[in-house]
């Protein structure tokens, strides 16, 4: 299985969004300044976030974007699933078109490690990755490019 850009990003852009969520909301284009990504993309992924209740716009002037649940109840698989669709290793284990699926010994083996991958996405949070990241950096909690006003 290899999760794409789209995966990636989201679980990025979501990540930030954790970092930051004691502020009101953050907007896009620096998000985009931080993580490097087009704010179009951002803005694309959001909606999806949004659509699935991971994420939530704030307008006007200082709007943005901020997580609808607490970093510790998002976990990395809904956000996967959000912009990816279902976890699996192989095509034929979401959708069973294969016409060897009935009697195809090698199924279970896709199946239970499609299953593995979840799981363990299911289980890391963005609590947890703001953990890490806090560990790597000492302590702080930051991203490299911070904005004065």
């Amino acid at each position: 299985m290899k999760i794409s850009t789209r995966g990636r990003y989201a679980v990025r852009c979501m990540l930030n969004l954790a970092i930051h969520s004691s502020e009101d909301s953050v907007p896009v284009s620096r998000i985009s300044k931080q993580e490097g990504i087009s704010a179009n993309y951002i803005e694309q992924l959001f909606l999806k976030l949004k659509k699935k209740k991971l994420v939530t716009s704030i307008r006007g002037r200082s709007g943005g974007y901020r997580l609808m649940k607490n970093p510790s109840d998002i976990n990395i698989a809904e956000i996967i699933e959000a912009v990816e669709g279902p976890i699996a290793t192989v095509h034929c284990v979401t959708k069973g078109e294969c016409k060897r699926y009935k009697m195809c010994t090698t199924k279970f083996l896709w199946e239970t490690l499609s299953i593995k991958i979840k799981e363990m996405l299911e289980k890391t949070t963005l609590k947890d990755l703001c953990d890490t990241a806090r560990d790597k950096m000492g302590g702080e909690l930051e991203h490299k490019l911070t904005f004065s006003i």
